[in-house]
């Protein structure tokens, strides 16, 4: 399905005076909050603004992930939160060694029977759950899907629902290759 070509001409108000009230925000909180809460909200702004113009047959939800999945939350997250959990992970490693080793911490290493143990920072597990995301993201604002729960089915696998569908499937034998019998069609 082909997105729409062309924006409103009238913008809903709801999603202009969220626009607004995040612009506003942003210039009144510039210089007092994180430049990283100033970018959210700044994104918010620029993405309820174009939400505001979007055709009805495109979904916002995908629009406002992508804008927020622009921010460099990583980057952010693995600097400012990186060494404290690195430190907490060394420190609970130690205590789970201590029972059957010679472990001692120092910093985010240990040192283990006389082996040194460096305890790196996460790599993939959190940037294969951005890629999840802007997957889904991506694809439902391609296929022009008006899904409300991104977040559920990138983290939690299947959405809610699937589950009964995927029983009637199989009580309606379409799954595992079956044919369904008339009987059970209702004919």
């Amino acid at each position: 399905m082909a997105l729409p070509r062309r924006l409103r001409a009238a913008p809903r108000l709801g999603w202009l005076a969220l626009a607004l009230a995040a612009r506003w925000s942003r210039a009144h909180w510039l210089w007092q909050a994180p430049p990283l809460v100033s970018s959210l909200l700044g994104l918010l702004a620029l993405g309820a603004g174009l939400a505001a113009f979007l055709p009805s047959g495109v979904a916002t939800a995908p629009v406002l992930g992508l804008s927020l999945l622009s921010l460099p939350l990583l980057a952010s997250l693995q600097f400012y939160a990186g060494y404290p959990l690195r430190v907490v992970t060394a420190e609970a490693s130690r205590w789970l060694l201590a029972t059957g080793f010679s472990a001692q911490r120092s910093g985010a290493s240990l040192l283990v029977n006389g082996q040194l143990v460096i305890v790196d920072a996460p790599c993939s597990g959190v940037q294969m759950l951005w890629l999840g995301y802007f997957t889904a993201c991506v694809v439902a604002l391609h296929s022009g899907r008006r899904e409300q729960r991104l977040p559920g089915a990138v983290a939690g696998g299947e959405p809610a629902g699937a589950g009964r569908q995927r029983a009637a499937q199989y009580r309606a034998g379409r799954i595992r290759g079956r044919r369904p019998s008339p009987r059970r069609l209702g004919a």
